[in-house]
């Protein structure tokens, strides 16, 4: 399947990046980029990995303790809503994911 990054999804990628980046050395955000390109890759082949979310049509792909991408699938596309740090506030979250 085709990965697709919504506006709002690749803002909040370099956000996260940019924590991890200026919060640790250089080799942990490389790290932390390279995670999420193979997270990325196993979900091109198992869209459904990630949790679906009661109620909601997007589905929750930890990529690690404390991020997590919020996704659609839509026939042969992933679509990628949000790139989000799972320490934030949920309240913000719900507003950021509203249709």
């Amino acid at each position: 399947m085709r990965l697709e990054w919504s506006y709002e999804a690749m803002l909040s990628y370099l956000e996260v990046e940019s924590l991890v980046f200026n919060q640790w050395r250089e080799d942990v955000a490389i790290d932390f980029a390279d995670l999420v390109d193979e997270k990325l890759a196993l979900l091109q082949i198992y869209p459904k990995m990630g949790a679906s979310v009661p109620n909601r049509p997007y589905r929750k792909l930890v990529i690690h303790a404390n991020v997590s991408i919020y996704y659609l699938i839509a026939n042969d596309v992933i679509r990628i809503l949000l790139c989000w740090d799972n320490r934030s506030d949920t309240n913000e979250l719900q507003k950021l994911l509203r249709p």
